[in-house]
């Protein structure tokens, strides 16, 4: 079952998140969100391989799963070279760049989990 979480949660999370943020890293996870309001459910299941010098510097290797949360939907990667940010979907050779203030300012990072 899932909890819900608190705000203190939240915050002790952005803490750990802003202690790491300072040194070379790998993370791999697993995000499993599931959010419903006004008649609206919306499911994110993906899987994540993490690594660089945050917040400028890193790869994320994402995998969205199906709903079953086993089998993979879609693939891609993102890479931040410190200047931009580019999203890469190697199954459509589809890719797209954008400033890293963009990025950040998007607050995209938590999605790929920097």
């Amino acid at each position: 079952a899932f909890a819900t979480p608190t705000v203190d949660d939240i915050v002790l999370l952005r803490k750990a998140v802003d202690s790491v943020q300072k040194y070379p890293l790998a993370i791999a996870s697993d995000l499993r969100v599931k959010a419903t309001g006004a008649g609206v459910t919306l499911t994110i299941n993906e899987t994540l391989k993490v690594s660089g010098q945050f917040p400028n510097r890193f790869r994320a290797d994402v995998t969205l799963l199906d709903e079953d949360g086993k089998t993979p939907a879609a693939r891609y990667q993102v890479i931040g070279d410190g200047t931009s940010v580019t999203t890469f979907r190697p199954g459509t050779k589809q890719y797209a760049t954008q400033s890293a203030a963009a990025f950040h300012k998007d607050f995209a990072m938590p999605t790929i989990g920097v």
